[in-house]
C-alpha cells in the first residue's frame, strides 16, 4: 500500500485573486467586494446626520467704528461753558484752546476738574478718549482767572491816589478799623516785631518779584501762630508746619489764591489758600509774607509752574 501522501492542490486564484490580476482588476475587485458588502455595513452603522457643511466660507467682518462724540458742560464761577463739538480724537489741550476762546483764561491758568482730579492741559497726545472713555456726557469744573485779573485782585482793598506833578501813586487802606482781618493782624503783631530779630527771618520788598522759595519761616495764620510753610513742586504739595502738625495740600486742592494788602505794611502781604467750594468759608488766610514772593505763590499753587517766574533752587 502506497503510503505517501499526495500533498493536496490548492486553488490559489479563489483566495488570493490579487496575485493574478493586473492593478486595475484590483480597484474592481476591491470596488465589487464594497458593493456587494454595502447592505451589511450599512445596517450595523448609527445613522449620522451632519447638520453643517465641513467648509464653511466666512466672510470677514468689516467692524464700523464709529467716532465717539462727547458732550461737554464746563462749569466756571456762574457760567457754564458747553462743547458738543468734540470726539475721541480730540487731545485735551484742544479742549484748553476751546475754553481760553471763551474765557480768553490761557491753559497754562486753567486748572480743569474732572471727577475730583486735575487734568494735564499741556498735553498734546493724551485725547479725550483716553480721559472720558465711553462717558458721552460729561461736567467738569474750571479754576482759572485771566492774567488781567491775576494782576488787578493784587489791589484788593487798597485805594490807590494819584498825586499831583507825577508822583508815584500810593496805596492805603480807606479805612482799617473796617478791614476783616484787622483784630488778627493786630495780635500777631508784636510777634512778628519779634520775628524781625530772627537770623531766619526775610525781610519783605515790595520793588521785586522773586522766584519761589523752598520755604518760608516766620508767617502767622489767622490764629496768630507763628507757621513754615514749605513748597514741595516736585510733588505738587504745599506744607504747612506749626508747633503741633504738619499739614501737606495738595496743589489740586487749592481752587484759588487770594491776595489782600496788610494796611501800613506794604513790604508784607495776606495770602489766602480757597481749600473747599465756598468762596468766602473755606479760606485759610496767612499773614505776613514777604511781598516779593506774592506773585511766585499764587502763580505756582494755580497750576502754572513756569510763568512768569523760574523757581529757586537754594
Amino acid at each position: 500500500m502506497d503510503t505517501t501522501a499526495t500533498p493536496p492542490t490548492h486553488n490559489h486564484t479563489e483566495h488570493f485573486p490579487h496575485t493574478l490580476h493586473s492593478k486595475s482588476s484590483k480597484k474592481k475587485h476591491c470596488f465589487n467586494f464594497l458593493s456587494s458588502n454595502y447592505t451589511s455595513i450599512h445596517s450595523t452603522l448609527p445613522l449620522i446626520t451632519i447638520k453643517y457643511p465641513l467648509f464653511i466660507s466666512r466672510k470677514k467682518k468689516q467692524s464700523n467704528i464709529q467716532q465717539m462724540e462727547y458732550n461737554i458742560t464746563v462749569q466756571h464761577k456762574s457760567k457754564k461753558l458747553v462743547f458738543d463739538d468734540l470726539n475721541q480724537d480730540t487731545t485735551i489741550n484742544a479742549l484748553a484752546l476751546k475754553i481760553q476762546e471763551q474765557t480768553t483764561i490761557p491753559p497754562s491758568l486753567q486748572k480743569l476738574i474732572y471727577k475730583g482730579k486735575k487734568l494735564n492741559l499741556l498735553q498734546t497726545e493724551q485725547t479725550l478718549g483716553d480721559v472720558l472713555g465711553k462717558t458721552k456726557k460729561v461736567k467738569m469744573t474750571l479754576i482759572g482767572s485771566t492774567t488781567n485779573d491775576i494782576i488787578s485782585s493784587t489791589t484788593l482793598g487798597r485805594k490807590t491816589k494819584t498825586q499831583k506833578g507825577g508822583e508815584e501813586s500810593k496805596e492805603k487802606e480807606s479805612d482799617n478799623n473796617t478791614w476783616e482781618h484787622a483784630n488778627v493782624v493786630r495780635k500777631i503783631q508784636p510777634h512778628f516785631e519779634e520775628a524781625k530779630k530772627q537770623s531766619n527771618f526775610v525781610t519783605g520788598d515790595k520793588g521785586k518779584n522773586e522766584p519761589l522759595p523752598k520755604s518760608i519761616d516766620h508767617i502767622f495764620n489767622d490764629s496768630a501762630e507763628s507757621v513754615r510753610v514749605v513748597f514741595q513742586v516736585d510733588k505738587r504739595e504745599v506744607w504747612i508746619a506749626s508747633k503741633e502738625q504738619t499739614r501737606k495740600v495738595s496743589f489740586d486742592e487749592v481752587r484759588n489764591v487770594k491776595v489782600e494788602a496788610i494796611p501800613e505794611q506794604d513790604e508784607y502781604t495776606a495770602i489766602g489758600f480757597q481749600i473747599g467750594t465756598d468762596p468766602n468759608k473755606d479760606v485759610e488766610w496767612y499773614f505776613f509774607i514777604p511781598k516779593q514772593f506774592e506773585k511766585s505763590i499764587r502763580y505756582t499753587l494755580l497750576g502754572n509752574l513756569s510763568f512768569p517766574f523760574l523757581h529757586s533752587s537754594s
